[in-house]
């Protein structure tokens, strides 16, 4: 029986460090959100890394063990204290992953605060019955309890929080659908002019909107928030004070069966709840300037309002009918009676918890008023208040960004009750999209630009794909801006006598202008029926990155000397694994091209180009290899030239991002799209000119000759396309807006809107009731003369044909 027990405790200290374990991963999650939150200067610090989830649920089971163990007797002073430890780390966890309540949808947040409410209360429970049966040291009994205590209020806070989240989230969602009208009505008022100021100026604005509107600042914001801080430190300095009194009247040993593995939870959950109190009592210091705000605004005046979104939840269920039903009326009204005395009492604790919070607020701002006063009378340190707004309105006024700063200011989102932000906050949210703005004008794609460099128009959207070139299935499924270029350097890259050099570089700029290409793709291409093309132009890529192959293929150990045969190789390439795929048990092709395989849909695409490059070699045309490259290379810039031609509205589109939780990933994306592609007509000179400028060859291209098939195309007007063209035609010099062919993609192909959308697009209409006035008043002037006759009239219509058609 000895035996058996001496194998039943040999794991234990193994347990124990399998505790630390999952106590150190959460320490070290709390910690990347410290650092990130200090980087981004983002002092309320935002839940990124350590989120209220299923697995961060389960290391914190798993890493406060010791506090629900009550079949190991520990009686040693390092065992108790590992177990005190282990309490105060779960207060100090929910107190760092308050904010990530802002970041959940309604089941997510549901299902955690459940697990989280089981897992707490279990934990409350066997510190009770350790408590009740002496199993806890005597010595520590006031620590315990107190820990016990403040870990239960800590849950309060945390189900009182979770139950203001929806309704928050309902009113930050109507200011911004208010917000986002203003600035649709400015962008409206700017004619559509996609300047790069203007571009800039609709990103900063959202960014605002995004950034004061984030779920995790409101919920940073909150009193709770302050109340999580206060009981952290609290819990934290209750943890110290035990620790240094219990090693020096008892010192620290220990008599259980996890042994030396106690130390390491002690050492590591100490140093976690350390790391997980900077979050709550910053947050608790940024809430308490929010009071200085209010306090100075309403002249020091108390009051402790609680807010309607904090109890309109409650209420709403009070009021709602019974979810389920119930025979007899006497029946329904005592389950009502008695929903609605719980729920009443709910709502007092709720109002006392929010009151709670909302007078240590008021305490705070008290305290930091009183030792802001305190220093600056004695000289000690002069420091203008972030608060004090009255002392430095000379000085922000000479601010040149100070004006900047007052057009945005509309744009900031506010809850009830809260009448502005701290000064030195919205800097930062202000300074913050322009710095990711000159992070990617410093990390330019140069390889792209000297890539677009060669571009020579649009003509090459058009060039690497002849319709006389036959299909290698029955049918063709459209293209997107991916997989042409993707395709164009597989054959570049397969030509013979290039130089690696010029080869590299091309790969280098492909990837540059992929990553842009991408992100436009996904957006113009929403539909799932491009999924495929896309993903097919990402299988080719990742094997010609990095292996110089196209799928499965080394197109540089092709058979052939010259550029025909290579073309011809990389043809019969394609045939091979459209023949491969038909022999396969899989092989029949569905009737839609869209639905084709990744490797059908490439195939298809280098068989066709491929064809389509042999044709340059009829007629007596010699190519040598590197008059090939270079023609495949302008190709390729042609085709990234036209897809970054709709980059403003690919960012604007980001910016009308309607998902809150996504909203501020996707402006950020359209900031770093605005700066990191460093083609922007105003920043970048001929560049921006390539892709905003009007093009005479892309209007002569074959690429957009299919309109001259359509006439009707020219003749979609309205009578404000008609007002404004002719104001344009005759006092061009009033003209605001931008020069600049708005253009679609349809089908994967990019394609000019009709003239009633686009007032830079050509139209037939206007042309044609000129002639025709024209005519009338040619005749009305030879009927006063005296001259008018059919020949006469005949005459002047053949004479004006001719020289509108000259």
């Amino acid at each position: 029986m000895g035996d058996y027990i001496d194998q039943t405790i040999q794991p234990l200290p193994w347990i124990g460090l399998y505790a630390a374990a999952a106590s150190l991963i959460c320490t070290l999650s709390m910690a990347a959100d410290a650092v990130h939150a200090v980087r981004c200067k983002k002092f309320w610090f935002p839940c990124k890394f350590f989120t209220l989830n299923a697995m961060t649920l389960t290391l914190l089971g798993v890493g406060t063990k010791l506090t629900v163990d009550l079949n190991t007797p520990m009686e040693g002073t390092r065992d108790q204290l590992s177990k005190l430890s282990s309490t105060i780390f779960m207060t100090s966890v929910m107190g760092n992953s308050l904010t990530s309540l802002g970041a959940m949808d309604d089941q997510e947040m549901l299902m955690s605060l459940m697990a989280l409410v089981i897992l707490v209360v279990t934990a409350i429970v066997n510190i009770c019955i350790e408590i009740r049966l002496n199993v806890a040291d005597y010595s520590l009994w006031t620590e315990y309890i107190l820990a016990t205590t403040v870990m239960f209020i800590m849950l309060l806070i945390f189900v009182s929080s979770a139950l203001s989240v929806p309704i928050v989230k309902e009113h930050i969602k109507a200011q911004y659908q208010e917000m986002d009208q203003t600035a649709l009505n400015d962008e409206n008022a700017q004619n559509g002019t996609f300047s790069a100021e203007n571009v800039k100026s609709v990103i900063r604005r959202y960014w605002v909107m995004a950034a004061t509107g984030n779920p995790q600042f409101v919920m940073a914001r909150s009193a709770t928030s302050t109340t999580c801080g206060a009981i952290c430190l609290l819990s934290a300095l209750t943890l110290g004070e035990a620790i240094i009194r219990i090693s020096n009247l008892y010192g620290l040993h220990s008599s259980s069966d996890y042994h030396w593995s106690t130390m390491c939870i002690l050492v590591v959950q100490s140093v976690g709840i350390a790391v997980g109190t900077i979050a709550p009592t910053f947050r608790w210091f940024t809430a308490a300037i929010l009071k200085c705000l209010e306090k100075r605004r309403k002249g020091n005046k108390f009051e402790l309002k609680i807010e309607t979104y904090w109890t309109q939840q409650l209420e709403y269920w009070q009021e709602s009918r019974i979810p389920f039903s119930i025979r007899g009326i006497k029946g329904r009204k005592l389950v009502y009676n008695i929903r609605y005395i719980i729920l009443s009492l709910c709502i007092k604790v709720q109002i006392m918890i929010v009151g709670a919070g909302k007078f240590i607020q008021l305490l705070s701002a008290s305290l930091l008023s009183f030792f802001k006063l305190l220093l600056s009378r004695i000289k000690i340190l002069r420091v203008e208040s972030e608060f004090d707004s009255s002392a430095s309105t000379d000085q922000r006024h000479q601010d040149p960004k100070y004006g900047e700063e007052q057009n945005l200011s509309p744009y900031i989102l506010l809850l009830e009750g809260e009448i502005e932000l701290p000064r030195q906050t919205l800097k930062i949210v202000f300074c913050e999209v322009d710095e990711l703005i000159l992070k990617g004008k410093k990390q330019q794609p140069k390889y792209l630009l000297e890539l677009l460099g060669k571009s020579q128009g649009f003509h090459g959207v058009a060039d690497f794909d002849n319709e006389q070139v036959p299909s290698l299935c029955s049918k063709d499924p459209p293209n997107c801006w991916t997989l042409p270029v993707v395709t164009l350097a597989s054959i570049a890259i397969a030509l013979p006598n290039i130089q690696n050099d010029k080869a590299d570089r091309l790969l280098r700029s492909v990837s540059e202008g992929l990553r842009f290409a991408n992100m436009i793709v996904k957006h113009q291409n929403n539909r799932k029926e491009f999924i495929n093309i896309c993903n097919a132009a990402d299988l080719v890529w990742v094997g010609l990155e990095l292996y110089h192959k196209w799928l499965e293929e080394d197109i540089n150990s092709l058979e052939g000397k010259t550029s025909p045969e290579v073309l011809e190789g990389l043809a019969k390439v394609a045939e091979r694994n459209l023949i491969e795929f038909k022999a396969s048990k899989h092989g029949k092709l569905p009737d839609n091209p869209l639905q084709w395989p990744l490797k059908v849909i490439a195939a298809n695409s280098l068989y066709r180009i491929s064809k389509t490059m042999l044709l340059y070699y009829q007629g007596g045309n010699d190519l040598t290899d590197e008059q090939l490259f270079a023609k495949i290379s302008i190709m390729i810039a042609d085709i990234f030239l036209a897809c970054l031609a709709s980059l403003p509205h690919i960012i604007s589109m980001k910016c009308h991002s309607d998902a809150v939780e996504k909203r501020e990933r996707s402006i950020r994306q359209a900031a770093i799209l605005l700066a990191g592609n460093n083609l922007v007509k105003n920043e970048f000179g001929a560049y921006g000119e390539k892709i905003f400028g009007s093009s005479s060859s892309f209007l002569q291209s074959n690429y957009v000759s299919r309109h001259l098939s359509n006439p009707q195309y020219y003749l979609e007007v309205n009578d404000d396309y008609v007002k404004n063209k002719i104001k344009m035609i005759l006092f061009p010099f009033l003209h605001k807006g931008h020069w600049i062919r708005a253009t679609e993609m349809v089908g994967g192909e990019i394609l000019y809107k009709p003239p009633y959308c686009d007032i830079n697009a050509p139209d037939l209409y206007i042309p044609m009731m000129a002639f025709g006035t024209c005519m009338v008043l040619a005749g009305f002037f030879l009927g006063i003369n005296g001259n008018f006759s059919p020949e006469a009239l005949g005459v002047h219509f053949t004479t004006a044909l001719l020289c509108w058609i000259l």
